[in-house]
């Protein structure tokens, strides 16, 4: 039997299933019950934001991804997740400021780093996102980079046959962060 006292197990079923399918209300109960479990989970806080940025509550997402800083300032993921709502909500200088805080917080992940070049793109540096891609191309010289994380950055840049050629090589390999698309 399942353990109703396992916060992951809730946090993950909120995540991984009940957000991607748009089941807001019961993803809001699944984190809830996780964060009674755990208060101090930096990662349950952040999915308190990621249900309305999913939502496209960006402005109530920004604001859920701010207390869950004010929680752990050093959490990367929270500063991530703020940045990627910073640019659907078009402020483009502060995403890539709390984007490069993520890049430090969590030695320069490529998610942080493909969102990070694909905020750039947005505000019109194209050389600074053309270069998050080209260090995300040399990092998957080395360990599995998803080419989704390719794929945001050239649609940033309006290429967008190579975005969608990166978007087939992900589904060839079966990359897990097309769900998000």
């Amino acid at each position: 039997a399942a353990d109703s006292q396992y916060a992951l197990a809730h946090h993950w079923y909120a995540n991984n299933l009940l957000i991607p399918l748009g089941r807001f209300d019961e993803a809001r109960n699944e984190i809830r019950l996780a964060a009674e479990i755990d208060p101090q989970a930096p990662a349950i806080a952040v999915s308190k934001g990621l249900a309305s940025y999913v939502e496209r509550r960006y402005l109530q997402a920004i604001d859920e991804f701010m207390k869950a800083i004010q929680q752990d300032p050093g959490f990367g993921m929270a500063h991530y997740f703020l940045g990627q709502a910073y640019i659907q909500a078009k402020s483009y200088s502060q995403a890539i400021d709390s984007l490069q805080l993520a890049a430090t917080l969590t030695n320069g992940s490529p998610e942080v780093l493909s969102l990070l070049g694909y905020a750039h793109a947005a505000s019109a540096n194209m050389p600074a996102a053309r270069d998050c891609l080209s260090d995300l191309l040399h990092e998957a010289k080395t360990k599995f980079v998803s080419p989704v994380l390719m794929a945001q950055i050239c649609a940033g840049l309006g290429s967008t046959n190579e975005a969608l050629a990166y978007l087939d090589l992900a589904v060839k390999v079966r990359a897990a962060d097309l769900i998000w698309l």
